[in-house]
């Protein structure tokens, strides 16, 4: 039980992990497409679809790993 909640927690931990990861890649290629003429509100748009998309398989790639081990 002890050791079901550590890898729980290790698991949550590397989620994290990639989440701040791909926000912060997110947040490179926003500055890189600010040189484009684009409106504010299609850009967070963008932003917010990266956003869930990373999210969504960062959570699926950690359901196929605890599934496996």
């Amino acid at each position: 039980m002890v050791v079901h909640r550590i890898e729980l927690c290790i698991a949550m931990v590397r989620m994290a992990i990639e989440f701040v990861m791909s926000v912060a890649e997110t947040v490179v290629t926003v500055q890189e497409r600010n040189t484009e003429p684009l409106g504010s509100l299609h850009r967070t748009s963008w932003v917010r679809q990266r956003v869930k998309k990373s999210m969504r398989l960062t959570y699926q790639k950690e359901k196929r790993r605890m599934t496996r081990g």
